[in-house]
């Protein structure tokens, strides 16, 4: 049964089609799979829904449903993990050694804080993100990842 942790980037897909949606809706069909995201998406999702409706890419009512299937989804297949002390200083650590050089921005460096501490429990299989800085970041600290518009 594989586990993923999943970025804002990625997950955002499962709620308004676009480039990539594809792939995450083969990932959550499969009911083996196991579906992890950092508390912190929960603030990401609504600002990814908000810049979704600032751009007109969704109406009003859109919104409405994607949030509500989002909702049902936290109450049912996702699992989020609450971050801690630990997940600030690793963060921290990761924007010293990647910011400069590969551009990791602070709530990045969390999300990868959180992902990296459940591949090294052995609670993840794949970081699944859309966001190609992260992604390489990630790779760099060995966390296999699934970039839903590339593989």
């Amino acid at each position: 049964m594989p586990s993923y942790f999943f970025y804002t980037s990625a997950l955002v897909k499962l709620y308004h089609s676009e480039p990539g949606a594809k792939r995450i809706e083969e990932i959550f069909r499969q009911p083996e799979n196991s579906i992890i995201i950092a508390r912190l998406t929960l603030v990401e999702m609504e600002s990814a829904f908000s810049i979704k409706i600032r751009k007109r890419e969704i109406s009003a009512e859109q919104l409405r449903q994607a949030r509500a299937r989002f909702y049902l989804d936290l109450a049912g297949r996702l699992k989020y993990l609450a971050m801690n002390d630990i997940h600030f200083s690793l963060a921290r650590k990761l924007v010293l050694h990647y910011g400069a050089d590969k551009g990791l921005r602070t709530l990045d460096a969390l999300q990868l804080a959180v992902a990296s501490e459940l591949r090294s429990a052995g609670l993840i299989d794949f970081l699944v993100s859309a966001d190609a800085a992260l992604a390489n970041v990630a790779r760099a600290e060995e966390i296999p990842v699934i970039n839903p518009l590339t593989n």
